[in-house]
């Protein structure tokens, strides 16, 4: 079964809470100039992203992802995953949730892979859930090229209709 936004925890009512708007102040002036991709949501919603995660993202501008449920951008394959560490984090209160690879989905549809850190950030009635995301689609296609090139080599040396003798002097 597909994991839906209202299977994402939230936390209980009662303490006050940042506005959107002087979160995302807050966010900017921090993290805005970052080199990794920086994401903050809160009630499964996403509610700030730097310029590297818009890039990542294949966004223009902030309009484009704000609001957005944050499962949104999780491959479906990835979803349930997703959100059974989400769910984890949250009812456990984590600090930070260990990082993960996790394959994610660009505006355009295209799907990058990337190494996801999340910190839970206490207070008010709904915890924020800071993000950062380490593009490492090109270490995959990187580790995929010398993987296939390796086949090639050994392919050569097992089909080689002469023998092959190394010596190491």
């Amino acid at each position: 079964m597909e994991p839906s936004q209202s299977d994402v925890p939230t936390a209980q009512p009662g303490s006050p809470t940042l506005d959107d708007s002087t979160l995302r102040a807050y966010c900017e002036a921090v993290f805005e100039r970052a080199p990794v991709a920086v994401l903050l949501h809160r009630g499964a919603l996403i509610r700030y992203i730097n310029a590297a995660g818009r890039e990542f993202l294949g966004a223009v501008s902030q309009d484009q992802l704000i609001g957005r449920p944050i499962l949104d951008i999780v491959d479906p394959e990835m979803r349930p995953l997703a959100l059974e560490r989400l769910q984890k984090g949250m009812a456990e209160r984590f600090e930070s949730v260990p990082p993960t690879d996790e394959k994610l989905m660009r505006l355009d549809g295209q799907t990058r892979e990337a190494e996801v850190t999340a910190w839970v950030i206490p207070g008010g009635s709904e915890p924020s859930i800071l993000v950062t995301l380490q593009d490492i689609t090109p270490r995959r296609q990187t580790e995929e090229a010398l993987h296939d090139s390796e086949e090639r080599f050994r392919g050569l040396f097992e089909d080689a209709p002469i023998a092959y003798h190394e010596i190491d002097i």
